[in-house]
């Protein structure tokens, strides 16, 4: 482990600048089901679609052979979630095995000493998936008919990368391979983004649905059975799921960069891809990844039956969602069904955690939840030893939900505040507040109300654990405060959160790294505490920074001052001595102030490998949605030993 956290400091310090491996003279190999296809003129030779300078990726244990289909499954029927598309992803940038940054896509990129300008180079001779030249006219078609066209709404626009000062970048194009944005204002931050960084649309296939380049762009719409065009182009990307082009599941002609194109879609919503005849990637000896030459993404929406597929061998490879619980089940079925299970590290903060909605509509509770007391008492009312022998089967760490041990800033003991068991000391923190105690136990508030909090979420699956729930209510029952389970469907608990109709948020506490933080955004460390959208606590604070103060409600001072601190945070240079400063006030304000409280976290996951899968990683090695999962496990590597 010391050797894992040591490799990830080095992460959270370096960035690396150049592309990967370059070889002068190759000889080129190819999959079997490829070089067929170029023996029958169907393709062209293998040296003719890989780039000029390919991605030269150095396998993690040893060369592959080519053939096979992994095999994952994912419970969302729409969604594109990590168990998919970190398979799939293609960027600017990506992890390698080493956790670090590394170029993917392009051949290079720069960021100027002053932090204004963001030079790009891609491959020469890099291609899309029908073989078509991917130049900076596919760039200049993803600024103008994406990020630049109000009437086309796509989440992932990478405004996040593109948006410094309030302002988009200017893209400047230099020539076919060379381009440049230019920020309004330093934007250091780039450097972290770039493994979630696609500024690409292959613009010789989806100029025809869009207006501004075809005028029957909306009768092509009508014919498809959309009463827009852009709704029409929309679906090319966004598929009926998500935003990522690569997820795309309606059209098996857009091209592509990953290692696999969608294919087909059967009775059951189980996707096929097959593998990129023109992906830039080849090991050391010169043979095109990817080895396997199929990807077959199960649909199980089933948890249980989710669960039972993973068991019985029927997938290759199995991480996101899994739970500590699984283990045993997974461990005694495996030499039988031929997989190999181990417990891998993750860096998820808090299985399980808790968020007082602090911006309530009800005065009372308001007052109450924004005292530092009344969230220290619930907090050491939590028997947290309890809770990680009896939930967790005394694996990960009780702590609060804040940076984990590999941020560069980090201070031994600091996630530690206020998770000792102590009723007593709780109930004289009650007592304190005047929170008087009524006849039949209960707290009562200052009008005389009993004190009740109530946890409106999907309680059951996932970190809605509902064996955990009756434990923190038997726990507050000890110190008077009534606790409600209000088990109700996922869509509404999401819109009552954005209501700011809830009493307290609840939800595994994940993002919390630093690598994540940078990387999207630091949820976990301003309110609302998750994403805008699903905002915890605090959501109307939140609505008050992001207004400039027109809207919501101004927050205390120390609030006003986390927000400054983590915007300032986001825009220094990793590595610098501010960097370290302000990471340290982002940290300590959170630990110290308990705006979420954590139960048990740093749990390891359980991890399906099929036996015979080769270029995987073994116990020691992250398998974390901080990474996106897979992303950095480079899956196009894996390779089966017969």
């Amino acid at each position: 482990m010391k050797k894992l956290l040591a490799t990830l400091l080095v992460l959270l310090a370096l960035i690396v600048m150049a592309g990967g491996a370059t070889v002068a003279q190759m000889d080129y190999g190819e999959a079997p089901m490829l070089a067929e296809r170029v023996a029958n003129g169907e393709l062209p030779p293998v040296e003719e679609r890989l780039p000029t300078n390919p991605l030269v990726q150095e396998p993690l244990h040893s060369i592959g052979q080519y053939g096979g289909t992994i095999i994952g499954v994912a419970g969302d029927e729409v969604a594109c979630d990590p168990e998919t598309c970190s398979i799939l992803n293609a960027n600017v940038a990506q992890f390698n095995f080493d956790y670090l940054i590394e170029p993917d896509i392009v051949e290079s990129y720069e960021l100027s000493e002053d932090g204004m300008t963001f030079s790009v180079t891609l491959r020469e001779g890099h291609r899309w998936s029908d073989g078509e030249l991917l130049t900076t006219d596919d760039v200049q078609f993803w600024y103008d008919a994406v990020v630049k066209n109000d009437d086309v709404f796509l989440v992932n626009t990478d405004n996040g990368i593109l948006v410094s000062g309030g302002q988009h970048a200017d893209l400047e194009i230099i020539d076919d391979l060379n381009f440049v944005f230019h920020y309004p204002e330093p934007f250091v931050r780039v450097l972290d983004t770039i493994t979630d960084f696609r500024p690409f649309l292959p613009e010789h296939y989806l100029s025809q649905f869009h207006i501004d380049y075809n005028e029957n762009a909306d009768e092509l719409a009508t014919e498809a059975g959309y009463d827009f065009w852009h709704e029409h182009f929309e679906s090319k990307l966004l598929g009926g799921t998500a935003a990522d082009p690569y997820f795309s599941v309606q059209d098996t002609s857009l091209p592509v960069l990953s290692a696999w194109i969608y294919e087909s879609t059967d009775s059951e919503n189980n996707y096929t891809y097959v593998r990129n005849p023109y992906y830039h990637v080849v090991d050391t000896e010169g043979n095109q990844l990817p080895y396997t030459d199929y990807f077959l993404r199960l649909t199980e929406p089933n948890p249980e039956v989710l669960v039972a597929k993973i068991v019985s061998g029927q997938v290759t490879h199995a991480g996101f969602g899994r739970n500590i619980s699984e283990f045993p089940l997974l461990a005694e079925n495996a030499e039988a069904n031929g997989y190999v299970v181990n417990l891998h590290p993750d860096l998820r903060a808090s299985e399980f955690g808790m968020v007082l909605n602090y911006t309530h509509k009800d005065p009372v509770l308001r007052e109450i939840f924004n005292d530092i007391r009344f969230r220290r008492a619930l907090s050491i009312a939590l028997n947290r030893a309890e809770i990680q022998e009896l939930i967790f089967l005394g694996q990960g760490k009780p702590r609060q939900p804040i940076f984990d041990p590999t941020a560069s800033f980090y201070e031994e003991g600091i996630d530690e505040n206020a998770i000792e068991y102590d009723v007593a000391g709780a109930n004289a923190l009650l007592d304190e507040m005047g929170l008087e105690t009524g006849a039949d136990g209960r707290r009562l508030r200052s009008d005389g109300a009993p004190l009740q909090i109530t946890f409106t979420a999907p309680w059951g699956g996932g970190p809605w654990n509902s064996e955990l729930a009756e434990l923190i209510k038997g726990y507050w029952a000890e110190i008077g405060v009534e606790l409600n389970l209000d088990p109700i469907d996922i869509t509404l608990y999401r819109e009552r959160l954005q209501a700011n109709d809830i009493d307290a948020g609840t939800w595994a506490i994940g993002g919390s790294s630093e690598i994540f933080s940078r990387n999207n955004a630091p949820i976990r460390y301003r309110p609302p505490f998750h994403w805008p959208t699903t905002g915890l606590g605090g959501l109307r604070w939140y609505q008050w920074y992001e207004s400039g103060g027109e809207q919501g409600d101004e927050p205390p001072p120390e609030v006003q001052r986390i927000y400054e601190a983590v915007d300032e945070w986001m825009q220094v240079p990793r590595g610098t001595e501010r960097y370290d400063e302000l990471g340290t006030e982002i940290m300590r304000a959170n630990a110290e102030n308990l705006w979420v409280i954590g139960t048990v976290g740093l749990m390891p996951r359980p991890i399906v490998f099929n036996a015979n899968l080769r270029n995987v990683p073994g116990p020691d090695g992250i398998v974390s949605v901080e990474f996106w999962v897979w992303g950095p496990l480079q899956p196009e590597q894996w390779w089966f030993e017969n």
